[in-house]
Order: C-alpha cells, then sequence, then structure tokens
C-alpha cells in the first residue's frame, strides 16, 4: 500500500516510466520463464491447463494495463504493442526446448488483453461522465 501511495506522487512523467518500466520487466521476465515452466504446473486441484490458461490470461491482461497506462492511455496502440509481444513470446518458444508455441495460448493472451483493455477504457468513460467531461473518447 505505501508504495501504491509513493506511485502517486511521482510527477507525471516519472509515473509514467514506473508503468512502462514494470510492463517493460513483465515481459523480459516472461521470456525469461519460458524456459523454467516447461513441467506440470498443477494447484489447487485445477489441472495443468486451467492453470496456464489463467496465468496468460491475467498475466497479458495485466501487462497490457501497465503498458496503457506508460502510453498516456492510448488503448489500440497498447493493444497493437501487447499483442506483438504476445506473438513474439509464443514464436520464442518455438527455440525452447521442451516448449511449443500454442494457438490456444495466444488466444488466450488476446483475450486477456482485449478484455482487460476494454473494462479499462469503459471505466474511463465512466470517470469522464461523472467528472462531467461528458466526452467517449
Amino acid at each position: 500500500m505505501r508504495d501504491a501511495i509513493a506511485l502517486t506522487v511521482l510527477p507525471l512523467p516519472a509515473r509514467r516510466l514506473a508503468f512502462l518500466a514494470a510492463a517493460l520487466t513483465g515481459f523480459v521476465v516472461l521470456y525469461a520463464a519460458a524456459r523454467q515452466f516447461a513441467g506440470d504446473m498443477d494447484m489447487l486441484g485445477l489441472s495443468d491447463e486451467v492453470v496456464r490458461t489463467i496465468a496468460h490470461f491475467t498475466v497479458y491482461g495485466t501487462l497490457a494495463l501497465l503498458m496503457a497506462k506508460a502510453l498516456f492511455n492510448h488503448y489500440l496502440l497498447c493493444w497493437i504493442i501487447t499483442i506483438l509481444l504476445a506473438t513474439g513470446e509464443e514464436i520464442h518458444q518455438l527455440f525452447v526446448p521442451f516448449r511449443f508455441a500454442c494457438p490456444q495460448d495466444w488466444m488466450v493472451n488476446v483475450a486477456g488483453i482485449s478484455m482487460f483493455l476494454v473494462a479499462a477504457h469503459l471505466v474511463d468513460i465512466h470517470r469522464r461522465r461523472r467528472a462531467g467531461d461528458g466526452s467517449l473518447v
């Protein structure tokens, strides 16, 4: 909680850089982790496939939100960049021993990215309407 408060008192450019650094760090960790998570990931009684699906959806959605904050809420640009990075991560797995590119993972990534960004955009619209701005974009 204290870190979140500290982030809000940063000047706007520093805050944008912090969000960008967090997003890029997340993508680097994903690429590096491709080698580590080649085995079974059963957790909490859920199958490996369910755990991986939930992870792909939420991680890519969260990274998309961080990227959106870094890019001044330009959601379309963020969507394109994040999907390109997700595509690159799946292609990267072709070259990692015991891993493979999976179209289903990529589709879950795109779904997470899209749903998180649409939800964020709707929240922005709601906030603007409540503030009296009235703009929809």
